[in-house]
């Protein structure tokens, strides 16, 4: 009895999980639909700071969805994405070089301490290594092609 009672506590939070982990998927497409425009106006710094957003949210999705969510990954590494991919939970195959690469965007794009202009090739490289990380959030969290919002 006692089992069947943790149980059903277990997998009510798992379902509140997941809704809640599906609640950033809106927030992504938003980000990935602004990364292309700023790419069509060769605005890269703007590119590569939409693409660390669309990878750090599609982290924590996954991180949602698992349970894993801390204030520590909202805060103190939320925008460290090779600490959010091992920490979240899932099966995060992207090299590390290529999510500290994106990380380093976040910054780096957005500041003038960053003192960074990125060109149209690392803003692309960026762009491929979010893109690998919204898939990898689509698969955890179970989203067909037909639910996809783009907002085309």
């Amino acid at each position: 009895m006692q089992n069947a009672v943790y149980r059903e506590i277990r997998d009510e939070q798992a379902e509140k999980n997941m809704e809640m982990a599906k609640k950033y998927m809106p927030y992504i497409y938003e980000d990935a639909r602004s990364y292309k425009s700023a790419m069509e106006r060769g605005d890269y710094n703007k590119a590569v700071a939409d693409a660390e957003q669309m990878g750090e949210k599609s982290l924590k999705a996954i991180a949602q969805k698992n349970g894993r969510l801390s204030n520590t990954m909202k805060q103190k590494h939320g925008h460290d994405l090779e600490y959010l991919a091992r920490e979240c939970g899932g099966n995060i195959e992207i090299p590390r070089e290529d999510l500290k690469e994106l990380s380093s965007g976040y910054f780096n794009a957005r500041y003038p301490e960053g003192n960074k202009k990125y060109n149209k090739e690392e803003a692309e490289k960026n762009g491929k290594t979010a893109c690998k990380l919204i898939d990898n959030a689509r698969t955890e969290l179970d989203i067909p092609n037909s639910e996809l919002d783009w907002g085309n």
